[in-house]
């Protein structure tokens, strides 16, 4: 009898010492690869965030009558490289990071109510010949919008990073 339970224990303490550490190691694997893409979630999202708030800083001097439209499209174009950064956060959030998704939907929306604000409204007037000053302060509260959209995803991407410390 003392021979079974011997046994028995054995056999317990050589399961335990053989999938605790391979547990241990996958969770610590887990949490290295999360931080990875967390990083890089973060990167991307940093990238593409000022690529495309930068349709407001050109278009400063548009206002400011120093050049004109077609200037800024050169300017604003020429300088915003795209490399695909927007596409690999949706992936990364929609795979490892769901919680983020409504942080990063609500970012997504209010760029795009500023670039199209900045087509349909300010270039319209523009191409018009009307003075687009009016538009300034419209855009300034869009972009305010934006850069607190952004704040609050950054915001929480750094809490997420410090759970994985």
């Amino acid at each position: 009898m003392t021979e079974i339970i011997t046994f028995i224990i054995g056999a317990v303490i050589g399961l335990v010492g053989g999938v605790l550490p391979t547990i241990l190691s996958n969770r610590r694997e887990e949490k290295c690869l999360k931080r990875e893409k967390l990083e890089e979630l973060y990167k991307d999202i940093t990238k593409w965030y000022n690529n495309a708030s930068s349709i407001v800083i050109f278009l400063i001097p548009v206002f400011d009558k120093r050049y004109d439209w077609n200037t800024y499209y050169d300017q604003f174009t020429s300088s915003i490289e795209n490399k695909g950064e927007h596409i690999r956060s949706e992936i990364i959030i929609s795979l490892y990071f769901p919680s983020m998704q409504e942080p990063y939907d609500m970012l997504k929306k209010s760029v795009q109510e500023l670039n199209s604000f900045i087509e349909r409204k300010v270039k319209h007037e523009y191409m018009s010949g009307h003075d687009i000053d009016q538009y300034r302060e419209p855009c300034a509260k869009r972009f305010d919008t934006c850069n607190n959209n952004y704040g609050k995803l950054t915001t929480l991407l750094k809490k997420e990073a410090s759970k994985l410390r």
